[in-house]
């Protein structure tokens, strides 16, 4: 109660857990925490073995993933002492602010749209040519929208936002109307930030086959990680309380997780070592006979 006097803009109370907070999952709404991992994969060439590492771990009380990427990859390069060149991540992560710190860190980030839905509609903006020497655009119909002036960022508060607008006339007699813009009385506008040219860049390239083979791995890495968590070590939901307390019990998980995998990869290698030395010990008894 004290609490509440204290926070009178408050809508709702956790009083089993105060620093859980409402998210979406699979089952609906609940109650919870948000678990991040970063896995690089893991090979020995002499035991034959593969697998996975855990480089980094966090958990956040917050339901968005975007601002925690450049986080977990500045923790896994200081767990690992190197910089991966390629990072694999959700749709969540997905914005032009993470591409442009991937660029900054020179690393390649192969992520899924967060709107697949909208990218792929077939009068999104990314549908609409550019022409450099006119500074406007063309729509899939071949209608002209010219540059129509500047908007105020409501992120940065500078005037960066370009406005493309297309005549009413001729979006009036268009056979996309309705679909394309409901706006009779002035015509399709597009908005265009700075951000927008890194972004077309990015899902442009997501369509190569080479960007496809490398996100289809990432199900055979963090996807499977998170599995084994939930099946293998029982880890369907948290035992402790407090996001301080989550974040000690969720380290122990990838602790416990990276001690099984390098045991297995030790045994390996110690059986491929040993039956080496057998081999070269018969080789040796064979040319003294």
């Amino acid at each position: 109660m004290n609490h509440l006097e204290n926070n009178p803009n408050l809508k709702r109370v956790n009083l089993t857990d105060e620093d859980a907070q409402l998210m979406k999952g699979r089952d609906g709404i609940v109650t919870g925490y948000n678990a991040q991992a970063v896995v690089s994969p893991l090979s020995s060439e002499t035991a034959k073995s593969k697998g996975m590492l855990i480089t980094a771990a966090e958990v956040v009380n917050t339901s968005s993933d975007y601002d925690q990427l450049v986080p977990m990859l500045e923790q896994a390069e200081e767990s690992t002492g190197k910089r991966a060149q390629i990072t694999l991540a959700g749709g969540g992560y997905h914005t032009a602010a993470n591409l442009d710190a991937g660029e900054q860190r020179g690393q390649t980030l192969v992520m899924a749209e967060r709107y697949q839905g909208e990218a792929q509609a077939p009068y999104f903006k990314d549908q609409f040519v550019y022409d450099t020497v006119s500074d406007s655009y063309s729509c899939p119909h071949g209608q002209n929208l010219p540059f129509r002036g500047l908007r105020k960022s409501p992120l940065t508060g500078t005037r960066s936002i370009r406005l493309y607008r297309a005549s009413r006339t001729a979006c009036r007699t268009c056979p996309a109307l309705g679909v394309c813009t409901k706006d009779k009385h002035a015509g399709r506008l597009l908005w265009i930030t700075p951000s927008d040219m890194l972004l077309r860049q990015h899902r442009q390239w997501m369509q190569t086959d080479e960007a496809r083979s490398l996100y289809s791995r990432r199900k055979e890495l963090v996807e499977a990680v998170f599995g084994i968590f939930k099946d293998c070590l029982g880890a369907r939901r948290f035992l402790l309380r407090g996001l301080v307390n989550i974040r000690a019990e969720f380290t122990l998980l990838a602790t416990a997780f990276n001690l099984r995998i390098l045991c297995r990869v030790e045994n390996k290698v110690r059986k491929a070592a040993q039956s080496a030395d057998n081999g070269n010990f018969k080789t040796m008894i064979s040319n003294m006979l």
